[in-house]
């Protein structure tokens, strides 16, 4: 079988956690859950109209992400990608990864919190199954502070459905 590779600039604790999870270099097929997502983003024309006026995809090579990702695409595939990747495209599949990295995080975290450790050593665990260096890949302020967000985020999803339902007679 003949292939084409891809190279997406991704923060090395993004390639840390990809390479764990898929190896090296990340094979893209139709039949996977991330070669699904990779290749409709290469092969997308919306992202640019999704990502006008982001603010991520100014400094996109400007020392935001030092590391690199090889992806293995079968050629039969090259007709729908793009033969240029513009730097939304980028930002995106590097946004989808982050949030990827940040929801297994957070379930991580949350499994192991029947278990009497602190948040600090649930994390470290975490990171450590994923050779993810602190103060090199990524500091401990920013992984301790997306977790604290996704949480957030996830407790400001679920409080509406926990919630009574407000109609005319429950308005205050």
């Amino acid at each position: 079988m003949h292939w084409f590779t891809f190279h997406l600039p991704v923060k090395s604790y993004i390639k840390k956690y990809l390479v764990s999870n898929y190896g090296d270099p990340i094979i893209l097929t139709l039949n996977s859950d991330i070669g699904f997502i990779v290749l409709n983003t290469l092969s997308s024309r919306l992202e640019t109209k999704l990502t006008r006026g982001c603010k991520g995809c100014i400094d996109i090579f400007q020392n935001r992400y030092t590391d690199k990702v090889i992806f293995r695409i079968p050629y039969h595939y090259f007709s729908i990608t793009k033969k240029e990747v513009e730097a939304s495209t980028v930002y995106l599949l590097n946004r989808y990864f982050e949030n990827s990295f940040e929801k297994e995080m957070y379930k991580f975290v949350s499994d192991k919190n029947n278990q009497h450790f602190s948040r600090k050593k649930r994390l470290e665990l975490f990171i450590g199954h994923y050779n993810i260096e602190i103060e090199t890949d990524i500091t401990a302020d920013a992984l301790i502070k997306a977790e604290y967000r996704y949480r957030k985020k996830i407790t400001k999803e679920f409080s509406p459905i926990l919630s009574s339902p407000v109609n005319l007679f429950t308005r205050a």
